[in-house]
């Protein structure tokens, strides 16, 4: 006997969280920048990200980072390499 597939609430995802609000990204920010930053720090020691507000690239930053300071802007919009490939991808 098959189990039907029922959201359980609807408008969460399966963790439990409620989906977060399309970020406004830096025009500089595309997905084949992101992509060669995310290849280059499996190959190297690199933890690359980028500030999704001015655009700059962000050193030392954990791959799934959300809202780090930017150094040189000052906003909270940096963002890991591979945690902003989810977005500029999906």
């Amino acid at each position: 006997m098959k189990t039907p597939q029922v959201d359980a609430m609807p408008g969460m995802t399966p963790l439990g969280l409620k989906p977060a609000k399309k970020a406004v990204m830096h025009p500089s920010i595309t997905a084949e920048r992101v992509t060669a930053a995310v290849e280059e720090s499996m190959c190297g020691l690199d933890n690359p990200g980028f500030c999704i507000a001015c655009g700059e690239d962000a050193e030392g930053v954990e791959p799934d980072a959300r809202k780090y300071e930017c150094e040189c802007c000052g906003k909270r919009a940096v963002y890991g390499a591979e945690e902003l490939l989810f977005y500029v991808t999906a």
